[in-house]
């Protein structure tokens, strides 16, 4: 494609070999090192993840000794419910096609479904901006690099950001054809992107209701039963799922406290991390074209579709403000929202530029501006990709399983990355975890006492070995640092380091 191809006079087949070559380039960009371990963000959710899936596949995997079995359901236990296991009960799917378990295949059900919601995307752009637009959206949705590190992980965030803007291109499908068939579909979509992870529903909700009620009336909209039912559609799935785990099971309940903060909405702290992740990880021009896509939209339904959109995105951070300092992830919903809004402002810049007789050049400008996009985003996030090769992760915790073999058997208490998921997902073993100075940062906001780091020490009361993996996190320690120097150390190399607590142990 020349730079001086008009993109808004494309022929359907020229629009469809454009459209298959991104999404192809965009699935190949996100296979890429495809096998690797899924420890490159947040390894915590993500082995977490893993053990819930490889507890849904070992009871049917005749293969599995019945005592690996019985830990994995122990896991189950051990992990606790959040919300319900779609991403893993699909992994242990693939686990059953492909005859064995591999938890990176859990990153082909991400994938998928993001690039579903990247055709949602394409579509909800094309209706509000332009062609231009359009291709405009998909592309910053498809080759951003936060879209794609995240994209391809073990998390349920994927499914339901790709849900939730599928959900709201149904919405405003369904507003301007108001047939049944798209009030379903709208409906079915949305209750699954709630289900999936129930914050969606505060991102949702806003843009929803904004957009119905700026075409119609408030008695017009409780009137109309296809109104009625989307609304019973979308709710009805979470509502079954928490009445099940609040009133009848009672396991949820503890997935509601720790959340909410709202002391930290007067630490400018908040607002300073929130601005640089949007500046880092968005990108600063994007940002600002996406703010400004509000007020370019051509109808006051489709700006108040968008100030809601932005605004449901804003509460949900406010409601989470810890989380969306500490979980970069916790930002992905914005990358839909900033590309469709970057779509309306393209737009809007086409119009004033055709009226000026610049269109050319500013079409010449903009796909020049897309095709640098592309290649730079896809050269970073093959970086990142590159950066580490966690296979020796992998296999270093199997060396450490089987020095763990020939050593009397004893608790653990154990300082990792990831509060010993990978520990217990590789080594099949259980281990105390020993917290870091956030977790009592965390305590603390909750409405915990404070306590000293050296008060921990009390936990190694019975147990038989000290097991470090995250040695940023011992320098910052150094009282803990300096006891274990004390101790005779069993084994070493670059990932761990295993101190004797016991010395009974080894007479």
């Amino acid at each position: 494609m020349v730079l001086s191809y008009n993109p808004t006079t494309m022929t359907r087949r020229q629009t469809a070999l454009l459209l298959t070559i991104l999404f192809s380039a965009a699935a190949l960009l996100r296979l890429y090192d495809l096998t690797d371990e899924p420890l490159e963000v947040h390894p915590t959710r993500q082995m977490r993840a893993a053990l819930v899936a490889r507890a849904l596949y070992y009871p049917t995997a005749p293969q599995i000794p019945p005592e690996r079995v019985e830990f994995a359901a122990q896991q189950l236990q051990l992990v606790g419910v959040i919300e319900p296991p779609i991403q893993e009960f699909l992994t242990a799917q693939l686990y059953r096609l492909a005859g064995s378990e591999s938890p990176w295949l859990g990153r082909i059900i991400s994938i998928t479904f993001w690039l579903l919601g990247g055709w949602a995307v394409y579509a909800l752009a094309l209706q509000l901006g332009s062609s231009l637009g359009g291709f405009a959206a998909l592309i910053y949705y498809l080759f951003l690099p936060f879209s794609v590190r995240f994209s391809r992980t073990l998390l349920p965030d994927p499914i339901m950001v790709a849900s939730s803007v599928t959900a709201l291109w149904a919405l405003y499908t369904w507003q301007k054809k108001r047939t049944l068939s798209w009030a379903i579909f709208t409906g079915l979509i949305t209750g699954f992107a709630i289900l999936t992870k129930s914050v969606a529903g505060i991102i949702l909700i806003l843009p929803f209701a904004a957009y119905i009620l700026s075409i119609n009336s408030f008695k017009q909209t409780i009137k109309n039963w296809q109104v009625w039912l989307i609304l019973i559609l979308a709710a009805l799935p979470s509502a079954i799922y928490y009445f099940w785990g609040l009133v009848l099971d009672g396991r949820l309940a503890a997935q509601f406290s720790g959340r909410f903060f709202p002391d930290m909405w007067t630490d400018m702290l908040l607002y300073k991390s929130w601005g640089l992740r949007i500046i880092t990880e968005f990108g600063l021009p994007a940002f600002l074209l996406g703010i400004a896509g509000i007020f370019s939209a051509r109808e006051k339904a489709e700006q108040r579709f968008l100030f809601f959109w932005w605004t449901g995105y804003f509460i949900y951070g406010m409601l989470f403000a810890y989380h969306i300092m500490t979980h970069d992830y916790y930002h992905l919903s914005m990358v839909p929202l900033t590309a469709v809004s970057l779509a309306v402002t393209i737009a809007w810049l086409e119009q004033f530029s055709r009226k000026k007789n610049w269109l050319k050049p500013a079409l010449a400008f903009a796909v020049a501006t897309m095709l640098v996009f592309t290649g730079v985003t896809i050269v970073q996030s093959i970086k990142f990709a590159d950066q580490a090769d966690f296979r020796q992760t992998r296999d270093a915790y199997y060396h450490l399983a089987d020095v763990l073999e020939e050593l009397p058997p004893a608790g653990i208490i154990a300082l990792t990355e990831d509060y010993e998921t990978s520990l217990r997902f590789y080594t099949f073993r259980n281990a105390s975890h020993w917290p870091h100075l956030g977790d009592l940062n965390y305590y603390q906001l909750a409405g915990s006492e404070r306590k000293e780091i050296e008060s921990f020490w009390e936990k190694t009361e019975g147990a038989g070995y000290f097991l470090i993996s995250d040695w940023n996190e011992l320098s910052r320690q150094p009282t803990l640092e300096a006891r274990l120097s004390t101790l005779p150390v069993l084994f070493q190399d670059q990932f761990f380091a295993l101190y004797l607590l016991a010395p009974e142990l080894t007479q």
